[in-house]
């Protein structure tokens, strides 16, 4: 009996260490240290669908975080299932009731709790704010500031002189996608970064910062590499898409990036108030990931597209009416059909025979052109 005791007793050390190893295994999983360092202007992009957080008897919760990053000062809902979450260094960050996640100086924890028996944890990062330089804060002069106009209404950025204070004369206009919580009021323009990292594991190309965590910036990339737009994103430019940050093309945003020191003025407004200048719609983009096509990049195989415009000489029976629009055929840069958009110069006599010259040319949503010239010829009918 003494020596099967001994034998249990042993056993159950052994199970013991199984399963401290076991839950070590689960915490130590990532650690700190090895998540990405890299300083971020965090934003709210893109909008996350809304999911169910409660999960049947049996199921395994689901986690959306590998590993989280904020900046200190920001606060960020987290959608996390439902149980007591707490931060293992409160200095670095904390996180509220209600799952939101709060980072107070900069430094890295834990973000941890005990769902059903089992141990759940998520490494934390929190970065210094991005500061804006000392020689920018005083640089820039009136002629480096403008006042820049964002219409949630309709969905554009109109750009303005720094001294035209009645919004009277604008000098350019670009397309954008703003949120149903994008701000309200009027704000400077801060810091800014070429790539940034964005809430949802996404990356925004060209990003300048409004006011808190409400950037400029680009349509979403997967990853740190121009070529991996989300198109179906791009796509909804002119919309009401993104979850509160202005996203625009790669080149307006870099226009903004590039011209709109530190301090320009950024009016957001709800006026039903149509885009003051012409305003050229994004292309349509086919498939699911790529370049944006107005990204300057010299890699940007965009840059090798142009428009087809396509027709053919024909012959005409003397007296057919003709329609001349349907004698061209034409695609734009992404491959749409934009044959309406054709215009046609010359005249055909089908009452006279003869031989007619028409000269047509198209311009796509890239501002790319193509042009084509046919000879129609009016022939009477052989007896």
């Amino acid at each position: 009996m003494i020596h099967m005791k001994k034998a249990l007793c042993t056993l159950l050390l052994i199970l013991n260490l199984l399963t401290l190893v076991s839950c070590a295994g689960q915490v130590m999983a990532q650690s700190p240290d090895e998540t990405e360092g890299e300083s971020l202007l965090v934003a709210k992009e893109p909008e996350t669908s809304e999911s169910e957080t409660e999960t049947e008897m049996g199921e395994k919760p689901e986690i959306r975080y590998e590993n989280l990053e904020i900046a200190v000062g920001d606060s960020y809902p987290l959608d996390l299932p439902e149980g007591t979450w707490t931060t293992s260094n409160q200095a670095v960050a904390t996180m509220d009731p209600h799952n939101t996640l709060s980072g107070l100086s900069a430094g890295k924890t834990w973000l941890s709790a005990t769902l059903d028996g089992t141990l759940y944890a998520i490494p934390v990062t929190v970065t210094e704010k991005m500061a804006l330089p000392e020689e920018e804060k005083e640089a820039g002069s009136k002629k480096d500031k403008y006042r820049i106009l964002v219409n949630k209404t309709h969905n554009y950025v109109a750009i303005y002189a720094w001294g035209d204070e009645d919004l009277e004369h604008p000098l350019r206009a670009m397309i954008c996608s703003t949120g149903k919580n994008s701000p309200s009021k009027t704000y400077t323009l801060g810091s800014r970064k070429v790539w940034n990292r964005l809430y949802g594991y996404v990356w925004g190309k060209y990003a300048t910062v409004i006011t808190g965590d409400f950037l400029f910036h680009s349509v979403p990339f997967a990853k740190k590499d121009s070529s991996t737009l989300l198109v179906g994103e791009y796509n909804k430019l002119g919309t009401t898409a993104s979850a509160g940050c202005i996203r625009m093309t790669v080149e307006g945003a870099k226009w903004i990036y590039d011209y709109c020191k530190p301090g320009s003025k950024v009016i957001f407004t709800t006026e039903d108030k149509p885009c003051p200048l012409p305003l050229d719609p994004a292309i349509h983009v086919k498939g699911e990931s790529g370049w944006d096509p107005t990204d300057p990049d010299e890699s940007n195989p965009w840059h090798k597209k142009k428009p087809v415009l396509e027709a053919t000489d024909c012959l005409v029976a003397l007296g057919e009416e003709l329609d001349v629009s349907t004698l061209f055929h034409a695609t734009d840069t992404a491959g749409n059909d934009i044959s309406d958009r054709v215009e046609v110069t010359g005249k055909v006599d089908s009452r006279t025979p003869g031989i007619y010259r028409l000269e047509a040319s198209v311009t796509d949503d890239l501002g790319k052109s193509a042009t084509a010239g046919i000879y129609v010829r009016v022939v009477a009918p052989k007896n």
